[in-house]
């Protein structure tokens, strides 16, 4: 029965409708479930990862490391000891880039070197404080001082600097770089025996190629970042020295 109020149509009371819904049992459960909303699994990006660097390169970036802490403060305390001689032996896988020969020389070379500076005291004794004081006993020129040691140190550091600045021409064979650079920096303080056998073992190195896959690069492009870096931590270095030997013209430390 519906009536009119004010205008406005009023609907008579609703009835109350309860619905029963049958229970979720066996007999009465729906055959077919509600379809489920696909899983949402996260991913992570996976980044390519880079090779290793080569044991050339891991020592470039040791050595250069080490160098970096071995320069002196001051014209009169050139080198920190320790530094300084880990730095140089850091740096002798490197060598294996210019061949097994030569690699072998260095090697024998250098920490023989070290070798003698060890047993004259350093590094718990300043290598600089030695040399004045052989210096001072006339003892400069002897081949096991510390003075002959440190200068020769000095020698091979500068060399190899050479080379890696010469490695940037691409016109250069690796012969013709090794030439330059030791008669440059090592050749005027060697004898005529000692030039001998670093010519001969000059004609047994290998070309830019394998250079290369020593380096595990394809192009020296790719080498010159950390040669540049090692060079840049060197040469101040070197200069700094050759500035200690000047100013106390040491005998048979010319630079």
């Amino acid at each position: 029965v519906e009536t009119r109020r004010r205008g406005r149509d009023v609907a008579s009371p609703r009835r109350r409708v309860v619905r029963r819904f049958p229970p979720l049992c066996a007999p009465h459960r729906p055959k077919t479930s509600l379809p489920r909303a696909p899983a949402v699994v996260e991913t992570r990006r996976r980044w390519a990862r880079r090779p290793p660097p080569s044991r050339a390169i891991k020592a470039l970036g040791a050595s250069g490391a080490l160098l970096k802490k071995a320069r002196g403060r001051t014209a009169r305390w050139p080198v920190n000891g320790r530094p300084f001689l880990d730095g140089v032996a850091a740096m002798m896988p490197a060598f294996e880039a210019f061949g097994s020969a030569i690699h072998a020389a260095a090697v024998k070379d250098v920490l023989g070197n070290i070798r003698k500076l060890e047993q004259n005291g350093a590094p718990a004794r300043a290598i600089h404080a030695k040399v004045l004081e052989e210096m001072a006993l006339s003892n400069t020129t002897h081949p096991d001082s510390t003075a002959q040691a440190f200068v020769w140190l000095k020698r091979i550091v500068r060399f190899t600097a050479g080379v890696f600045e010469l490695l940037e021409q691409p016109d250069l064979d690796m012969q013709t770089v090794l030439m330059k650079a030791y008669t440059k920096h090592l050749g005027p303080h060697h004898n005529v025996v000692m030039r001998n056998i670093a010519l001969l073992l000059m004609q047994v190195i290998p070309d830019r190629a394998r250079m290369m896959e020593l380096f595990q690069k394809e192009d020296f492009s790719d080498v010159q970042p950390h040669t540049r870096a090692w060079i840049d931590t060197a040469l101040p270095l070197c200069a700094k020295i050759d500035e200690f030997f000047r100013a106390h013209n040491v005998p048979g430390c010319e630079c």
